[in-house]
């Protein structure tokens, strides 16, 4: 089940899960930070986004960033062996309590111990992880819980392009029953706009063409938001 939002407000989501009560998974989006006060939800994080904005940083802290993405993917090294080897909730528990959570204390301590200078793209990253931790590391202590949510941005991919079209249409037909004095306003606010989605549509494909040989990232339209997120086959994460 999907829900589509115009807005990426609190009040879409809060709408959708008003009454309930079980495990949620989402990603870092500020609006997502009210259901951790809520007591009868269990919110989870996703390490995928995580793990993309350490790989933002190999550019300018290679160092510390490939240590960090190295850790990372030792982490779902164990995640896909039990995945691969099909074991049960129980097994799977006891493996993450036995194996995940050495890896997250390891790289918990290498994050607070290599701080740099605010606002750069290493600082962020690790702000992202820390302030998250909890949600992050919460699927050690759930085996029903996946490591990321990357299965279900993989399912709203093909459905979001039209999402956003419908919507577009909907704004548009807005705009044509609006009352413009002038013309040239409506037709100056038209060419405005498409001239910026040409532009957004350029460097989604810029941004696209390079990564495709590393398969690490795709561009996927939800919410009128780029989303970060490896496909299900894809290899493991650098």
């Amino acid at each position: 089940m999907f829900d589509d939002q115009k807005r990426r407000s609190q009040d879409g989501p809060m709408a959708f899960l008003n009454g309930f009560t079980d495990t949620l998974q989402t990603d870092g989006y500020v609006v997502h930070d009210i259901f951790a006060k809520f007591e009868k939800i269990e919110l989870h994080g996703c390490c995928e986004h995580a793990r993309q904005y350490f790989h933002k940083t190999k550019k300018n802290q290679p160092n510390l960033a490939n240590h960090a993405l190295h850790l990372i993917q030792n982490i779902y090294v164990v995640v896909r062996e039990l995945w691969d080897e099909g074991v049960s909730f129980e097994s799977c528990a006891r493996v993450r309590q036995e194996e995940s959570v050495l890896i997250l204390d390891e790289l918990k301590i290498y994050l607070e111990t290599h701080p740099v200078i605010p606002e750069c793209p290493w600082h962020v990253a690790v702000n992202y992880s820390l302030n998250r931790w909890d949600r992050l590391t919460r699927f050690t202590e759930n085996s029903t819980v996946e490591i990321d949510n990357n299965f279900a941005e993989n399912r709203i991919r093909p459905v979001a392009p039209g999402v956003y079209s419908i919507n577009y249409a909907d704004w548009l037909e807005d705009m044509l029953e609006a009352d413009f004095e002038n013309p040239r306003e409506l037709l100056y606010m038209l060419l405005h706009l498409h001239w910026k989605a040409n532009q957004k549509a350029t460097l989604a494909e810029a941004a696209w063409i390079p990564c495709q040989q590393a398969s690490t990232h795709c561009v996927c339209e939800s919410y009128m938001s780029i989303c970060d997120s490896r496909t299900d086959t894809e290899p493991l994460p650098e």
